[in-house]
């Protein structure tokens, strides 16, 4: 009876998948550094190229698939990147506002340990407004509130 290892050629399979796990691990951690994720996003842009384009090599080492998935990382990224930097801070009031200076740098944004706060959800909204329509319509129970003794 033949082994497994003779049948298989268990010393090439196990090179060839180690070496795609390398080539994995380094798409990875080129994908988690925000820095080079946004050059390399702004060259493709300037290029009118897809991200995956401006990386020779690149389908041959992570398949159709792997290149699909990179690209649409880089442009996620980019999206989220480009509409932060649009945001803009109110420096009025809500019936008349300001817009002021912009509410991220691109150093903020691109520093590893930055992260961008979470949107509210519908309900939260909801609820936001609710609140602040109550607080415009009874603007003297908030501090009689706030002054209020607390219950045990």
């Amino acid at each position: 009876m033949r082994s497994l290892s003779k049948t298989w050629n268990m010393p090439s399979l196990s090179r060839s998948l180690a070496g795609r796990a390398t080539r994995l691990t380094r798409c990875v951690l080129f994908v988690q550094n925000k820095a080079q994720l946004w050059t390399l996003g702004q060259k493709a842009e300037k290029a009118s190229k897809l991200p995956s384009e401006c990386l020779p090599g690149l389908a041959d080492e992570i398949g159709e698939w792997g290149v699909y998935c990179f690209d649409n990382a880089v442009g996620y990224f980019m999206r989220v990147i480009q509409n932060a930097l649009l945001e803009r801070e109110n420096n009025g009031t809500e019936a008349d506002p300001k817009w002021g200076e912009a509410r991220y740098t691109l150093e903020e944004l691109l520093d590893p340990h930055f992260r961008l706060p979470r949107p509210p959800t519908a309900k939260q909204r909801r609820q936001q407004t609710g609140l602040n329509a109550m607080v415009a319509a009874f603007p003297g129970m908030v501090s009689r509130f706030k002054q209020a003794p607390k219950v045990m």
